[in-house]
């Protein structure tokens, strides 16, 4: 608890996961936040930073900036924990590069 986290997951599930509804967006997002408790269903991920499939960041509506959401292990497409929030979270890797 307390690490930050980068997760991967496609448009549809971030769109569901954070807004409660899915749209008809194609391809990944990434998701940034610092985990602060852990579900049987999922992680509570303190969201702070979300970039659009095109890799650009999204802007976060202030009245949802820092809300901490369930993020369910089925959305997760892969991730990656860092001890504390890196400097720049836009283009962070959520594994490695081969």
């Amino acid at each position: 608890m307390g690490k930050y986290i980068v997760i991967r997951m496609t448009a549809r599930d971030a769109k569901t996961a954070i807004l409660g509804q899915p749209d008809d967006d194609q391809g990944f997002t990434g998701v940034g936040g610092t985990v602060r408790g852990e579900a049987p269903v999922g992680l509570w991920v303190d969201i702070d930073h979300v970039t659009n499939p095109s890799g650009r960041p999204a802007v976060l509506d202030r009245k949802r900036e820092h809300a901490t959401f369930l993020i369910r292990w089925e959305y997760i497409t892969n991730a990656r924990v860092y001890p504390e929030k890196p400097d720049s979270v836009d283009a962070l890797p959520t594994g490695l590069y081969l």
